[in-house]
């Protein structure tokens, strides 16, 4: 809130922060509010508190308010370079009475010299010298208007925030709150919660006639995050908040009955929006410090009373800001191995191409020979997510509410929805839209297990996030984007009883229902994964053998690759071999003359599409590159043909 004040000589209007102009013997405060009036209330109490204020602000030492005995009162008591001062606060919103300071009249001087007489001998203050002072505070308003004060807050909506002016409007009338701005129920009823917290803080709730109006109106308002700002707007409007640094402050949280501040989701949206916007100063709630800890180059402060934010913004309480905390975002907490995994070295294999170039996988065995397990222990051997990665999934993750904890690192993220997910739950669902598993996935791992048993619809509505890695979608008239950027990883049975080729029981399935079981993964969903990979029992002696490849060799061969990839594309909009444009293929996935012979036989055995000879061409680069080969060699492009055979 921001206090006009005029030099009472020069009659020139003078901005600072409670910061009075002094005239001859007295002081002289015009409190202005710009294009409203005060509403009804005690002028008394906020003129002692304006000048309360003010003697703070002058380094004054105040010793005690509304000393009282049965004779009379004195408004303020206060120590100032030697000086002992006694002093009266008259407050008035008209001069059409006369001047606040001719109400001090002999009479009150003559209580006012009884009571300081009695301080002095009760504190044992006779050796200060003191004095008898008036403070003038003369509260200007317009005769029937309002009174409207402006706080800033955030919404969240999809991934992104978005700034809200929250005006709050007191007018005469009966007490009643309206909440107006396209806010749902939760929005309209956050004024109760606003009401029972100013309460329930020790603080005054106007009991007026209050608008709260939440700006741009034609966005629509979700969520609690609003309310916080809800309280603080009123609480200027009514003058218990005396700050001009409102304009400058983002005000998120949600309040609880008694006044605490309730964690709120999107919080590191909400900041990244903040810094954006240029705000000094973002307030939060406590709970949510760990998304603070992510965002740097912003002052923000975590609060978990409404009455510790208003002592804040009131200049009472300056806690420490929030430090950025880059340190536990290095490094793998991932603690499954593969060399946990006895044999299953071909699977090994397959795994290490599609998460060096970021291939999809499907991976079909009979239950029990270790597709999960192998499955589980690929976040381990990805690369870790870079910073600005980390902020990312941090960002999808926070308005998922997903808490962010301590333990929040750079491990790629790993999602493994159940066999039954709807539709909505894999792409996303609502309004605004809540991320899917798929956007949850976003620069980590998604793994369907038993892909064959999920809803063919779900499983189908995958192909456009694996081509653009992202997904669009349209809710009430409005396009939301959300990156999808994952590797898939998939397993399957290969039949019904789930033991067609096992060497150990053998299959009960008829050949209608082989057919049928294979025709619940539809073939543009299984033409889009690169790899295909028959997960075998491992015998007696692959079992208790010697430990195969370890997540270390494994990861190490990742890294090699993709730096390899990035150093090659580096003018290039993608960044990995299974993302090569079609229009690229042939400069970066070319093959000699006798490759190129070798792979129309295979087109015309195979009975090959066109998208599978884009998928062996790419396969075939992540080969060579494991090999540290420029060029693409004849056992390269086997090997690739090898894994585009499918059951």
């Amino acid at each position: 809130m921001k206090l006009r004040f005029f030099d009472a000589q020069n009659q020139n209007p003078v901005w600072e922060n409670l910061t009075f102009i002094p005239r001859d013997d007295k002081l002289e405060i015009y409190y202005i509010f710009d294009g409203g009036a005060l509403y009804k209330q005690k002028f008394g109490k906020l003129g002692e508190d304006l000048a309360y204020t003010y003697l703070e602000n002058k380094q004054f030492e105040v010793l005690t308010r509304n000393y009282r005995k049965k004779y009379g009162e004195i408004d303020l008591v206060a120590l100032h370079k030697g000086t002992l001062h006694f002093i009266e606060v008259k407050t008035r919103s008209t001069d059409r009475f006369g001047k606040p300071a001719e109400a001090v009249n002999s009479e009150k001087m003559s209580k006012m010299l009884r009571l300081a007489q009695v301080f002095i001998k009760e504190n044992k203050c006779e050796f200060y010298r003191y004095s008898f002072d008036v403070i003038e505070v003369k509260l200007n308003h317009i005769e029937g208007g309002t009174l409207m004060m402006k706080a800033y807050g955030m919404i969240v909506h999809g991934l992104k925030a978005i700034k809200i002016e929250v005006e709050s409007s007191i007018s005469r009338g009966i007490p009643h709150c309206n909440v107006i701005g396209y806010g749902n129920t939760i929005v309209k009823e956050a004024i109760l919660r606003v009401r029972s917290a100013i309460e329930s803080s020790g603080l005054e709730y106007p009991m007026s006639r209050i608008t709260i109006n939440l700006a741009p109106a034609d966005i629509p308002k979700r969520g609690s995050q609003l309310e916080l700002a809800m309280a603080i707007s009123l609480l200027a409007a009514s003058g218990q908040v005396f700050d001009g640094e409102l304009e400058n402050t983002c005000f998120v949280g949600e309040l609880s009955l008694d006044g605490k501040i309730n964690s709120c989701k999107g919080i590191l949206a909400i900041l990244l929006e903040a810094k954006e916007k240029k705000f000094k100063n973002v307030i939060i709630p406590k709970a949510n410090m760990h998304e603070a800890e992510l965002v740097d180059g912003i002052n923000i402060y975590t609060f978990g009373k409404l009455a510790d934010v208003v002592n804040f913004v009131n200049k009472k309480q300056i806690p420490d800001k929030i430090k950025h905390k880059s340190s536990f975002l290095s490094g793998n907490n991932f603690s499954k191995d593969f060399s946990d995994i006895k044999g299953q070295e071909a699977a090994k294999r397959a795994i290490l191409i599609a998460v060096a170039g970021g291939h999809p996988i499907l991976m079909v065995g009979s239950p029990g020979v270790g597709k999960s397990m192998l499955a589980e222990r690929v976040p381990g051997i990805m690369p870790p997510l870079e910073q600005d990665e980390i902020i990312e999934s941090g960002v999808i993750r926070s308005v998922s509410r997903e808490s962010l904890n301590e333990e929040f690192t750079s491990t790629p993220p790993f999602r493994r929805p159940s066999v039954n997910i709807s539709i909505p739950s894999l792409l996303g669902s609502g309004y605004p839209p809540r991320p899917g598993e798929i956007t949850m996935a976003h620069k980590g791992v998604l793994f369907l297990e038993e892909i064959n048993e999920m809803n063919r619809l779900a499983v189908d509505a995958l192909r456009v996030p694996l081509d653009r890695k992202s997904v669009c979608l349209n809710k009430r008239g409005e396009v939301f984007n959300y990156p999808a950027d994952f590797l898939l990883i998939s397993c399957a049975n290969p039949c019904k009883c789930g033991y067609l080729h096992s060497p150990k029981k053998e299959c009960t399935c008829t050949a209608s229902e082989l057919a049928t079981y294979k025709a619940r993964l539809s073939g543009p969903i299984s033409d889009r994964i690169d790899i295909h990979v028959f997960v075998t029992e491992p015998n007696f002696d692959e079992f208790i053998s010697s430990e195969g490849l370890s997540s270390a060799d494994m990861r190490s061969m990742v890294l090699k690759v993709r730096k390899l990839q990035s150093e090659r594309y580096t003018r290039e909009e993608f960044k990995l071999n299974s993302s090569i444009y079609d229009n690229k293929i042939a400069k970066y996935c070319s093959f000699d003359r006798e490759g190129e012979a070798f792979i129309e036989k295979a087109y015309k055995a195979l009975n090959l599409s066109p998208r599978s000879m884009v998928k062996i061409r790419k396969i075939s680069r992540t080969i060579a590159d494991l090999d540290e080969s420029k060029e693409i060699k004849l056992k390269h492009i086997s090997e690739a043909i090898q894994f585009r055979q499918r059951w």
